[in-house]
């Protein structure tokens, strides 16, 4: 009986193991780091505006692919890209919109760093925001 319990006591240790590993990588662990740089300079666009929420509105309904490929996207990845927007599109008595690069922004997928001046959003990906993009865009794909 002795040896039972000993392979029972062992077996139990491994499993709450694991347990913690995955609570950790599920929550806590950070697998990537998203980074989008704004720069300073700002284009006009010509559209006369009151407020920067005006502006921000504007430039989605007019960029209807924005609003269809973030239709069914997880809440997180919707507010990070509202946040985008407020960040690069003001009002200055026209609506002015910055340039932005990295994550696929600018032609550039992956921005090392952002230069001096610059405006840098870091985007933390956990295990539950990277579950939460993959059945996205596993839904988004039709697979």
């Amino acid at each position: 009986m002795g040896i039972f319990k000993v392979i029972l006591i062992i077996i139990g240790v491994i499993i709450l193991v694991i347990l913690c590993a995955g609570i950790y990588l599920y929550n806590f662990h950070v697998f990537k780091t998203v980074r989008v740089c704004i720069t300073n300079g700002a284009q006009d666009s010509n559209i006369s505006c009151s407020t920067n929420q005006e502006c921000v509105n504007t430039f989605e309904s007019n960029v209807s692919e924005v609003k269809e490929s973030l239709g069914a996207a997880p809440d997180f990845v919707k507010e990070k890209i509202d946040s985008l927007f407020s960040s690069m599109i003001f009002c200055d008595k026209i609506c002015k919109i910055k340039n932005a690069y990295g994550m696929g922004f600018g032609g550039v997928q992956e921005a090392a760093s952002c230069k001096a001046g610059e405006q840098e959003m870091l985007w933390k990906i956990r295990g539950k925001e990277g579950i939460k993009i993959l059945l996205w865009m596993r839904s988004s794909s039709g697979k």
